[in-house]
């Protein structure tokens, strides 16, 4: 449920150069056997402070997404259920709140919360700030009268996605935002077979605070309320990932019945508000479990391709009839926002998120759902290529820059004897030739990790080559090369 690319790319006025090393695609002229795999985020420490009242009161699904300014400020908002019995707002209507209800979590819920009705629970969308993921400040904007909490935005919310479009023609629709639960419902009631929280509807912002709702909302009636939704700078487009039911005739039944799963489509659109009927679906392939379902997308724009998490869903035994448990979170790349590659299937990212990272000291910073502690893994280090015995591949064609180049890269990764491990690289001509005084002997990085090593050839770092149109070549030994940048 996101927005804004957190580490901008060169097509987008980045000065510096990056390569990334992402997925096979970005491994030319490959020889011997690459592999790839993801880097697991871990959590930082302390728990999320200044967001103590909220997080004590909230009964159930604390959603949110978060978007970075240029001067490091991380715009957070987060939508809330909670317990009028608790958190006292004028206006409530108990049919409303009961829209929002997940019957079989609410019943498990009341009973851990006796005296709570999860028939009258409602959603609010509230709003903070913080520059580190840690500590937080909520703003008294008494933007919703008589609401306890001073920093609520909407007093009857739901699940959504904000997205912002600096360029856009209209300045009161700079910020734009998908969402389920509040508005009117459409004229021609509810589609057959989909829950009335699935009507999604379309808001708009100046400011990401005062928020008008289009009037020929709902935006889209079919669907499902797990989705997350970006606005592509390239493209100009808003797009919406979306957990779609398809017929399939599934092992065990859960909550949406044994004769469908979950998988994902996406839509999209020119305004925000116009939407286009779900196309590009994605379902699981040969190489995944046979029971996996795709549930939920957060993705976000990373330099110059897209980054997604994953969220992957296989019913339990344990729970026939009900809302099964999730497998894990899963990293994906894409080039176009479209077309997904899939280079860390076997691991688990470590962090259940809904929102856009952020980027704090030179770490790339996800907040946990629920709970809203902060994780986090170097800037570049998200997936890798990579191999275990000897192998090579090329960069694509670059002008070499005026500053001397770094590399991010992991030798000796798990070997059994020691001095295996190495990465040499070697600066070549377009047409292939290793350029003389930059060949592969005479670069060579044995059982070291660090995300800006030198790349040197001797007394030499490749300033004079500054203007030419050259490759890197690298040879790999038990190692992991996730990016090269100029210093």
């Amino acid at each position: 449920m996101n927005a804004a690319s957190p580490v901008a790319d060169q097509a987008n006025g980045r000065n510096a150069l990056t390569l990334l090393f992402m997925c096979l695609e970005d491994a030319h002229e490959p020889r011997g056997r690459l592999l790839t795999g993801g880097c697991r985020v871990v959590r930082d420490g302390s728990s999320p402070e200044g967001l103590e009242e909220d997080l004590n009161e909230f009964a159930q699904d604390l959603a949110f997404t978060s978007l970075q300014d240029p001067d490091g400020t991380i715009h957070v908002w987060y939508s809330l259920r909670r317990s009028p019995e608790r958190f006292l707002v004028a206006g409530l209507r108990a049919e409303q709140a009961s829209a929002r209800s997940h019957s079989e979590s609410d019943k498990r819920f009341s009973k851990t919360r006796p005296g709570w009705d999860p028939s009258r629970m409602k959603w609010q969308v509230c709003y903070a700030r913080t520059r580190d993921g840690i500590h937080f400040e909520r703003p008294a904007l008494g933007i919703v009268a008589d609401a306890k909490s001073p920093n609520v935005l909407i007093d009857n919310g739901g699940i959504f996605s904000v997205m912002r479009n600096d360029e856009a023609a209209d300045p009161n629709r700079r910020y734009a935002m998908i969402h389920t639960g509040w508005g009117p419902a459409h004229a021609e009631g509810t589609l057959p077979g989909h829950h009335p929280v699935h009507n999604a509807g379309a808001a708009f912002s100046p400011d990401g605070l005062h928020w008008q709702e289009w009037d020929g909302n709902p935006a889209f009636r079919d669907g499902n309320d797990a989705f997350s939704a970006i606005y592509d700078r390239r493209s100009q487009k808003y797009l919406c990932y979306q957990a779609v039911k398809r017929p399939f005739p599934a092992a065990l039944a859960d909550n949406i019945g044994p004769s469908q799963r979950r998988v994902l489509a996406i839509r999209s659109s020119d305004d925000g508000a116009h939407w286009s009927r779900l196309e590009n679906f994605i379902e699981p392939d040969a190489d995944d479990p046979p029971d996996l379902e795709l549930y939920m997308f957060t993705v976000f724009p990373y330099r110059d391709r897209f980054v997604g998490l994953m969220r992957n869903y296989a019913r339990s035994p344990l729970m026939t009839g009900e809302h099964g448990p999730h497998i894990s979170y899963e990293w994906w790349v894409s080039h176009d926002g479209r077309r997904w590659l899939r280079p860390a299937r076997e691991m688990h990212a470590g962090v259940f998120t809904t929102c856009t990272p952020f980027v704090v000291s030179g770490r790339l910073c996800f907040l946990e759902y629920n709970t809203m502690r902060r994780y986090s893994t170097p800037v570049d280090r998200i997936t890798w290529v990579g191999s275990q015995s000897n192998a090579e591949f090329s960069t694509r064609l670059f002008e070499m820059p005026r500053r001397p180049l770094t590399v991010n890269l992991q030798s000796g990764t798990g070997t059994l004897l020691p001095d295996q491990a190495y990465v040499m690289v070697e600066v070549r001509e377009p047409d292939g030739r290793a350029i003389e005084g930059y060949t592969r002997e005479m670069c060579v990085l044995s059982d070291v990790d660090g995300t800006a090593l030198p790349l040197r050839w001797g007394e030499k770092d490749t300033t004079g080559l500054a203007g030419r149109d050259v490759c890197l070549r690298f040879y790999l030994r038990d190692a992991r090369i996730y990016a090269v940048n100029e210093s």
